[in-house]
């Protein structure tokens, strides 16, 4: 039973560093669509300034309550078999490569958003 609790904290652990990227994400984007809207009263672009800005605060509340969730699954864990349970900090391995393949994948979506509001934003000239 202990070992499938850990088992279940780990992959909430993965999950919170998950929610915080996806936060951090939010944020630069928070910071970088002002700029590409400039100058643009398109009511969509807007819209997704609040919205980036809505959904890094909600992921940034998602991995604050995994990590909750970690710290009572240790105290229960001390509680039903004191002296078993790890340190109350996350213990995720990230390895280098898997940081190398989240980054290109984060790179190559922000990339396709922007190819897809250029050209929106051109074809909405054109008319």
């Amino acid at each position: 039973m202990v070992a499938q609790l850990y088992a279940g904290r780990e992959r909430l652990i993965a999950a919170a560093v998950t929610a915080n990227r996806a936060q951090a994400d939010a944020d630069q984007a928070a910071a970088h669509y002002p700029e590409a809207a400039q100058g643009s009263d398109d009511k969509s672009i807007k819209t997704a300034i609040s919205e980036v800005k809505i959904a890094g605060a909600k992921a940034d509340r998602v991995a604050g309550i995994l990590n909750d969730i970690c710290e009572h699954i240790v105290e229960y864990v001390g509680h039903i078999a004191p002296g078993v349970a790890p340190p109350a900090g996350p213990r995720i391995d990230v390895s280098g490569e898997r940081l190398v393949e989240e980054a290109q994948g984060a790179g190559s979506r922000a990339d396709r958003f922007a190819r897809r509001f250029v050209q929106k934003a051109d074809s909405s000239e054109g008319k």
